[in-house]
């Protein structure tokens, strides 16, 4: 067994010790509730250290060893929660019981999949495990459950794998919204309780219009508008659904591609008319969501202010691992359809088939890259005559490199596991025209920054025209929040020096 954990947990139990001995007691329970509180969140602090230091090393170890880990952790929590039972309110009491199983179980179940992420190996939960596990059903259909935050995590958590499960069998393959169909499956086998079904169901619901938007989703929708017996419930639903209904109808919506019986949508922003006609500058957007989910409207509030700023300006849905069950193989085939479709059609909605900007954040960088870097994977459809590949292209926490461990999830149908080069942009560097414009934060943990430091010196190697602008302090999600200002300067100083308006 790895000593240095065991003693770093060791250390940590006995601080807390000290911690839970040295507190004063009151006989106010509303008083000792927030000091009972309190302390968690120290013990909270202490664990999230000591699991972001050793993250790796404890997902990477043996399964009993990682369980002994966990459950050593859970020990501090429970002695706290018995340390203080007819101190704290009865009420309090129970939902920390739940809580701490619930935070630590959640643990438990990640497993499989995080080892498999860090060591490439499979491995399934032992029967002592699978048993912990299934003892918490009970809980699943009891009102007061939904209210514990670490019970909700660890339920999402369940429905993810359960969910997963679902879709390897292949039984929604080929329709639209896979991810959804599953869920709604689960959901309805999961729960007797209405209240507590109408709940998932609402946040379910919710999590797909956020995730994904409202398209091809009318027929769960209607299901949920017609049994949901929460008015509060159904009225949330009901306002997010028409708000996305509305910012579609605010834009025109083409079709540029139909494959496997998936019609694809490209969202078209247009500015007015000027009296010359003269053509516009065209601005394309992917969007992020590790090509598992996302959706164009993440862009629509952008792609106003370059409408009105003179540039037509087109969001492209592609195919998602959670919508239509592929991979990004198949997003990369939509990626350069959708540009060649933009070019063979430019000039109808007023744009300059010659003047062609890509942007992309996260995955839809990785999108953005792969229409000029990749020459192999293409439509069969597409006229291969017309070129996809754009003038330049803005990559904001892009992914370069889709070998690595946090992406091995892309290989795992492949074969050959080296196939996966042929859309990861570090293994595709080569000398292009196009120019690049990189802006990477530089603590992002999800698109390590070495990657694409990496990507900038191997392409200016090349003689390539490419610039890399390093967010400092940033983490990955830099397009929004306290970066976002210094990512819309860089990228428009980048776009006037284009000079294409």
């Amino acid at each position: 067994m790895n000593n240095l954990p065991i003693q770093k947990i060791t250390a940590l139990i006995l601080f807390l010790a000290v911690a839970i001995s040295c507190k004063k007691k009151s006989p106010d329970y509303l008083l000792n509730d927030k000091t009972f509180l309190k302390e968690q969140s120290e013990f909270v602090r202490g664990v999230d250290n000591f699991l972001g230091k050793d993250f790796v090393s404890l997902y990477s170890s043996n399964q009993n060893d990682f369980t002994f880990k966990v459950d050593s952790l859970r020990e501090v929590y429970e002695n706290h929660r018995k340390l203080n039972k007819g101190i704290i309110s009865e009420e309090l009491y129970t939902n920390e019981e739940l809580g701490i199983r619930s935070l630590f179980d959640w643990f438990i179940l990640r497993y499989p999949n995080l080892h498999y992420n860090l060591t490439g190996k499979r491995v399934v939960l032992s029967e002592k495990n699978q048993l912990r596990i299934a003892n918490n059903l009970a809980d699943f259909d009891k009102i007061n459950s939904i209210k514990n935050q670490d019970f909700q995590r660890y339920f999402r958590e369940y429905m993810e794998i359960e969910v997963d499960k679902i879709l390897r069998t292949d039984e929604f393959a080929g329709l639209d919204n896979q991810e959804l169909r599953a869920n709604w499956k689960l959901i309805n086998r999961l729960f007797k309780d209405n209240k507590v079904r109408d709940y998932w169901r609402k946040e379910y619901l919710n999590k797909q219009i956020g995730d994904f938007g409202i398209e091809n989703i009318d027929s769960v929708y209607k299901d949920f508008i017609s049994t949901c017996q929460n008015n509060d419930y159904l009225n949330e639903v009901k306002e997010l659904y028409d708000n996305h209904k509305k910012g579609r109808e605010k834009h025109l919506i083409e079709i540029y591609k139909t494959v496997d019986n998936h019609q694809l949508e490209m969202h078209l922003f247009l500015p007015a008319k000027s009296n010359t006609n003269e053509l516009k500058p065209l601005m394309v957007h992917f969007h992020g969501g590790s090509w598992g989910y996302g959706k164009p409207d993440w862009f629509f509030g952008a792609a106003e202010e370059y409408k009105n700023n003179g540039w037509v300006v087109a969001a492209i849905e592609y195919r998602l691992k959670g919508r239509h069950g592929t991979y990004p193989f198949e997003a990369v085939k939509d990626a350069k359809s959708a540009l060649r479709w933009l070019r063979k059609n430019a000039k109808k909605y007023g744009a300059d088939p010659n003047k062609v900007v890509v942007t992309g954040n996260s995955a839809g960088g990785h999108l953005a890259m792969a229409t000029v870097l990749n020459k192999d994977l293409n439509a069969s459809t597409d006229d291969l005559s017309v070129s996809a590949i754009p003038n330049a292209v803005i990559v904001n926490g892009g992914v370069y490199d889709l070998t690595t461990r946090n992406n091995r999830w892309v290989s795992e149908k492949l074969e050959n596991k080296d196939e996966v080069k042929l859309i990861s942009p570090n293994h595709l560097v080569a000398k292009t025209p196009t120019k690049f414009m990189l802006i990477h934060g530089e603590k992002d943990r999800r698109c390590e920054l070495e990657t694409a430091q990496y990507f900038y010196d191997e392409m200016k190697k090349r003689g390539n025209d490419v610039q890399l602008h390093i967010v400092k302090g940033a983490n990955h999600f830099i397009w929004f929040g306290e970066h976002s200002r210094q990512v819309d300067r860089v990228t428009n100083e980048f776009l006037d020096k284009l000079s294409l308006k």
